[in-house]
């Protein structure tokens, strides 16, 4: 039997359907939308998100609750799908210390 998936992607589009054409730009998305799907009992069979390339800025913890672990017959699941690229999560600031402010310019 085949899972659902969603896809995560960096350039993707919270407003979109999650599919690896169309992806998130989220994990919260891909993460309201499976528990959505399992509140209606969907599929049978069991859940996965994909993590597409690219690094992926989170502005806030990312959480899982007991809701998100699914069960032996019907697994939720969270994986890379980065065929040969990188995929990362980054938590805080994104900035490079080279071009980030006059201090940082002064000391690098």
């Amino acid at each position: 039997m085949m899972t659902a998936s969603f896809y995560v992607s960096a350039t993707g589009n919270d407003n979109g359907p999650g599919t690896e054409q169309e992806p998130f730009a989220t994990l919260e998305q891909a993460r309201n939308s499976i528990r959505k799907m399992r509140a209606q009992r969907k599929p049978a069979t069991g859940v996965t998100m994909w993590l597409r390339e690219g690094v992926h800025a989170l502005s806030s913890t990312f959480r899982l609750d007991k809701e998100d672990s699914g069960t032996r017959a019907s697994p939720i699941s969270y994986g890379c799908f980065s065929r040969g690229k990188t995929s990362s999560l980054w938590a805080g600031d994104l900035f490079h210390p080279r071009v980030s402010s006059p201090y940082l310019k002064q000391k690098y």
